[in-house]
């Protein structure tokens, strides 16, 4: 189980790192679908598994340099989908007066 803010984050570190290099307009659809899915109020993990498969194709097909960077960033995000099936909205909590 995942938090939705630690995806996020997770997602976010990894797009730092993908946005220093130009893309075919297939794989941005591929990227902008993938941040829709995590960034949505109930992201689905089998979804957000399946758009990273296409995303690392294109990655590797579009690069002819591996940057250690971007790998490690791809990682961290892809490690954080795959061990988990659910995911949680932390609740804040009210103080109340």
């Amino acid at each position: 189980m995942i938090g939705i803010f630690d995806l996020q984050q997770k997602y976010m570190n990894f797009y730092k790192y993908f946005r220093n290099y130009i893309w075919n307009f297939p794989t941005i659809e591929h990227l902008a679908d993938l941040e829709m899915c995590i960034f949505s109020a109930f992201p689905d993990i089998v979804q957000a598994r399946n758009l990273l498969k296409l995303l690392n194709y294109d990655m590797k097909d579009g690069m002819k340099d591996s940057d250690p960077d971007l790998d490690e960033a791809y990682q961290e995000l892809s490690d954080a989908v795959n061990e988990s099936d659910e995911t949680y909205y932390k609740l804040t909590q009210v103080n109340e007066v």
